[in-house]
């Protein structure tokens, strides 16, 4: 079995986090445009500013444009 580059130079956590939109720091991606809400994975989502549900979480500059 071959392995791309990326899952040799990467860490197994780290490289399953990218893809679930969460950071190595624990925080979010932004569903749209990629970068770092800021917003934890802990937080619930009843509190968060821009989460759609069923999607995920937005950052403040997208969650703007789209409201």
């Amino acid at each position: 079995m071959s392995k791309t580059l990326e899952t040799i130079e990467q860490p197994p956590v780290e490289l399953a986090n990218r893809y679930k939109g969460v950071t190595p720091h624990g925080t979010e991606i932004c569903i749209s445009c990629g970068k770092d809400t800021g917003v934890s994975v802990d937080r619930e989502i009843s509190f968060r500013a821009g989460y759609i549900e069923g999607c995920g979480q937005l950052c403040e500059g997208c969650a703007q444009k789209f409201s």
